[in-house]
């Protein structure tokens, strides 16, 4: 066990470096950063901004981002407040928070195949039966002042989906600048499911994609690029959460 803010103080020391310097090389508010250096973590917006901050500012220092993040996990936060992060493989809380969700999304995808193949036998059997004589005549077309001929429809089911809503969107997440980024990448919303989670350094990729769009929180947005289905995009230093969608990146209230 070691004290992280004493760890993080000393090794700004040895860098002859003070608050606005570090504050300028990692993005990260002055305030946060002495936050840190007192542990006065309740000071920072929430514990995903915590991990992201003392990761980023660890490495800037030259310690062991991880190591910090570590620590803080083990003295700072409760086992019930870790929501989001990996369980183990035996837990029954995981299988129940990841088996659930694909249970479901199996179920619904199995009910819309079912419809689409009853519709499919239907429509078979319709253009058969017109095909034999089964519907009537032409005579009788004519005596109800009904058109002869099949009836062709004119409308699609509006239910359906089309082909780019079921086009899932890909990000590519590219590290730049000096630092890089540390990232928080989910599902949706804040909450969501954690689709990644780390440091993007500069010259470094990652790639998610999700039916839905996706929830990024970035320490650093100056060093971190979102390629949007092969659309480049910067983003603006004076925010770190964003919201990504097939239409680019915008912008995201704080937490």
């Amino acid at each position: 066990m070691f004290e992280i803010g004493t760890t993080l103080l000393e090794a700004r020391s040895r860098r002859n470096l003070d608050i606005p310097a570090c504050e300028a090389g990692t993005k990260i508010r002055a305030k946060y950063l002495r936050a840190m250096e007192d542990e006065q973590f309740d000071v920072l917006p929430s514990p995903t901004y915590v991990r992201g901050f003392l990761r980023t500012y660890g490495e800037f220092l030259g310690l062991d981002g991880q190591l910090l993040v570590d620590e803080y996990e083990s003295r700072f936060v409760r086992p019930e407040e870790r929501a989001g992060e990996p369980r183990a493989l035996g837990s029954r809380a995981s299988r129940r928070g990841t088996v659930a969700p694909r249970r479901r999304r199996r179920r619904r995808t199995e009910a819309q195949l079912l419809w689409l193949a009853i519709g499919g036998v239907m429509g078979i059997a319709l253009l058969v039966w017109l095909g034999n004589g089964g519907g009537p005549s032409t005579s009788e077309h004519l005596a109800n002042g009904l058109p002869s001929g099949p009836v062709t429809p004119t409308t699609q089911n509006p239910t359906l989906a089309t082909p780019e809503q079921s086009q899932p969107i890909k990000v590519k997440l590219i590290g730049a600048g000096s630092y890089g980024s540390y990232v928080d990448v989910r599902e949706g919303s804040a909450s969501g499911r954690q689709l990644f989670t780390g440091l993007v350094a500069p010259g470094a990729s990652q790639t998610v994609a999700t039916m839905s769009s996706i929830w990024l929180l970035a320490s650093n947005p100056t060093g971190l690029q979102v390629n949007v289905d092969g659309k480049l995009e910067s983003l603006p230093a004076n925010q770190t959460t964003f919201m990504v969608t097939k239409s680019g990146v915008q912008t995201a209230p704080k937490t």
